[in-house]
């Protein structure tokens, strides 16, 4: 089910937050999916709302299969309207032929590309028993406050100006994480937009979050985070290129993504 929320502070009247939750329902005794009650839309505007949600979820399903076709494992939960018109292929070839020449002949690139890999940042933290909630799994507030924190600070290395804050483009919580477990943060700047719109830069950051066990040699991904802030206009944003195919599709899948949800 998709819950839709709006935050406003009276008495004005204007949302100050937008926010989409996506929920699944589970058997408590079999821990399986389980069947939930349909909504029945009765005004024009539920109505409205929910033929736009229904359109959404169809063209997510036909980039998934688009996505799975190519072998890309991180699909955009908003993919653009006509996906047959969606060339990834040619888009993903295209970015990795930019990025040739800061592989191969790093001195002579272009000086305003950089690499996704020159802009990581990373930290590890050990998840404390004041971090849990009512099921004794740690907070997801709490992880995406610690994903936060590094996707600022990772913002802000990149472009050189003090960050502000703009979106949560989307949230994935793959697998619960326990108290005690070592989880590490991994971000790094995907995208870059020049914002003429807006007349100030974005810069879209994606944090993974892996629950590792040095004990065992293993690591799994429990989130992924992306963060877009923006940047003051006088502010160096360079062009961001992916290194090989993996980076090359997920930046795919969130540009696809992020100019849906625009």
């Amino acid at each position: 089910m998709q819950i839709d929320l709006e935050v406003r502070a009276l008495p004005d009247t204007r949302p100050w937050i937008n926010a989409s939750f996506t929920f699944v329902a589970r058997a408590p005794t079999t821990g399986k999916a389980t069947a939930i009650n349909r909504l029945e839309p009765e005004t024009e505007m539920e109505k409205t709302l929910f033929e736009a949600v229904e359109l959404k979820n169809q063209r997510r399903k036909a980039l998934r299969k688009v996505a799975e076709h190519t072998g890309s494992k991180t699909v955009g939960q908003h993919p653009p309207d006509h996906v047959g018109e969606f060339d990834s292929e040619a888009m993903i070839k295209l970015l990795l032929k930019q990025a040739r020449p800061l592989l191969e002949m790093p001195c002579l690139a272009d000086p305003t590309c950089v690499l996704v890999d020159s802009t990581r940042a990373s930290n590890s933290t050990i998840m404390q028993p004041q971090q849990r909630n009512m099921l004794n799994r740690v907070f997801g507030g709490f992880l995406m406050r610690r994903a936060y924190e590094i996707a600022f600070s990772t913002c802000y290395l990149f472009a050189g100006a003090r960050p502000e804050f703009y979106q949560v483009a989307h949230v994935d919580f793959l697998s619960p994480v326990d108290v005690g477990d070592l989880m590490r943060f991994d971000s790094a700047v995907l995208y870059t937009h020049t914002g003429l719109e807006t007349g100030s830069p974005h810069v879209h950051v994606q944090v993974v979050a892996s629950i590792c066990r040095p004990e065992r040699v293993q690591s799994s991904i429990s989130n992924t985070f992306n963060f877009i802030f923006r940047v003051p206009s006088k502010a160096t944003v360079r062009k961001v290129l992916p290194a090989n195919l993996d980076q090359a599709k997920r930046m795919i899948d969130r540009m696809t993504a992020d100019l849906e949800d625009e």
